[in-house]
């Protein structure tokens, strides 16, 4: 396979040559392919115009061209190109690359789109790559031929054709493989990962998150089966409201004085002993301004969604959480890709309180630093949030979130399932559209989003994922916020 430019046809010349002053007829070249790639699929922009504010983020970034000779069923390595892509390489159609071969040999040529975050040790994973392979036309004794090869977004994680099978050439319209035309670029055309405004206006304590679509997961975060989440799937989300905060005690307190006391007797009391796991708990009966501002923990996820509901929502799916937490773009962190955060960067690693009960649990890192030790509150006023959060906010709507990393690990709405059951597996696609796991998963209980207090800097990864029982109400490390719709 050779390549010249990638969004250029190589030029076919003919030959001349001159012989007492009479030049010779110009020949045919020798048969060979121009096979053009195109797609719907998001890529950056053409860095050569202007960027649209409103433009979606891109989902792809590098293109795989392989050629598999008769016989192959993996291609030769002198064979296989591999490129970053924008927006340019697919104007006039697509991208356009030749393919030689003998005469009436019938070239397989396999075509792939990926992430470059998305690879793992350099290689493309299949459930984050477009992939269509396609058998050519035997090769012309001279001139060319011109096939097209399309790449849809909804196809990502189901390949098109194998070496083994691959896709023939078809004129109907709906084919992937086809006779090319003049037909401009479907490039950045997948409308489902247009940003959608929200209906209505957010209330005080919210912020309006547009839809769009994102990479869940992320392969940087690989664990056991409680926090894996290095297997990634494209998810669609319609728009939606989302707290900027964590619910504190004192909101839970006035809600829960018009519930049942069979509901407030679930939340688990702060208490006095500090050898006692409940003196890590934030909720009292009794009002106190400091201690009313504390996110409200030691509740499970019954009285989190209940609270939820009773304004008028829910709590937030993990695959809204997610795209939060990513800062709306897969990044590994709220902030960004920085994995060494500041103690001061967000709320983590302030167990190892010495003579409690958790004096041995989790990490102490910053407990040592900062002095401060259990869920920190966070007042409404925009001079008492001091440097204990100095990354883990980002501003969505033009209104700064904050906590997605860290402070409280946060109840949501799904029951917990392995990245490997039904509920994370289509048949025919790796495209979710608003996911939400209602079926139970073979662990048992509900997911719970983001780091807390008690954990680690590698627990503030967006995409880290853990499961707990549902009534596991005294747990001083879990919290919530609610989420409402906006479409």
């Amino acid at each position: 396979m050779t390549t010249r430019s990638l969004h250029t046809v190589l030029a076919l010349l003919g030959l001349t040559s001159a012989c007492g002053g009479e030049s010779t007829p110009t020949l045919p070249p020798p048969g060979h392919h121009v096979v053009t790639i195109d797609t719907d699929a998001i890529v950056p922009p053409d860095p050569m115009r202007t960027v649209d504010a409103k433009a979606p983020i891109p989902l792809f970034d590098r293109l795989e061209l392989a050629v598999l000779r008769d016989g192959e069923t993996t291609p030769e390595a002198e064979n296989v190109r591999d490129f970053q892509v924008d927006a340019s390489r697919f104007t006039d159609g697509g991208a356009s690359f030749t393919v030689q071969g003998m005469p009436g040999e019938r070239v397989r040529v396999r075509a792939r789109l990926s992430r470059t975050a998305s690879t793992f040790g350099g290689v493309s994973r299949p459930e984050s790559t477009i992939e269509v392979t396609a058998a050519l036309p035997p090769t012309p004794d001279e001139g060319s031929l011109a096939t097209t090869l399309l790449l849809l977004t909804e196809d990502v994680g189901v390949p098109q054709g194998s070496s083994e099978s691959p896709l023939e050439v078809d004129a109907a319209e709906s084919a992937l493989v086809r006779p090319s035309t003049s037909e401009p670029s479907r490039v950045r055309t997948w409308a489902q990962a247009a940003a959608v405004p929200c209906k209505g206006e957010p209330l005080k304590s919210e912020t309006c998150i547009e839809g769009g679509a994102y990479w869940m997961g992320n392969p940087l975060v690989k664990g056991d089966d409680f926090v894996e989440s290095d297997r990634q799937r494209l998810v669609v989300l319609s728009p939606y409201f989302l707290d900027t905060r964590e619910v504190r005690v004192g909101e839970l307190r006035t809600w829960l004085a018009t519930q049942p006391k069979e509901l407030a007797d679930k939340v688990v009391r702060r208490g006095a002993d500090l050898t006692k796991e409940d003196y890590f708990c934030t909720y009292s009966d009794v009002a106190d301004p400091a201690n009313d501002a504390l996110p409200a923990n030691c509740l499970g996820w019954e009285v989190a969604s209940a609270y939820c509901k009773a304004r008028g929502g829910e709590l937030p799916s993990e695959a809204q959480f997610e795209y939060a937490s990513s800062e709306l773009r897969s990044a590994l962190f709220v902030w960004g890709t920085d994995e060494a955060p500041l103690c001061e960067a967000a709320v983590w690693g302030r167990s190892g309180l010495e003579g409690s009960a958790i004096a041995a649990l989790g990490s102490s890192e910053c407990q040592t630093i900062t002095g401060k030790n259990g869920a920190q509150p966070l007042p409404d006023e925009p001079d008492a949030r001091n440097l204990t959060r100095l990354t883990d906010r980002i501003t969505i709507g033009g209104v700064e979130v904050f906590d997605l990393a860290g402070n409280l690990q946060e109840w949501v709405r799904d029951r917990y399932n392995k990245q490997t059951e039904p509920c994370w597996q289509l048949d025919g696609t790796n495209v979710f559209f608003d996911p939400v796991c209602t079926t139970p998963g073979s662990l048992g209980g509900r997911s719970v989003r983001g780091g807390s207090w008690l954990q680690d800097r590698e627990f503030l990864r967006a995409a880290y994922r853990a499961s707990r029982a549902d009534d596991e109400g005294g747990s001083y490390a879990v919290g919530f916020r609610c989420a409402r719709p906006a479409g």
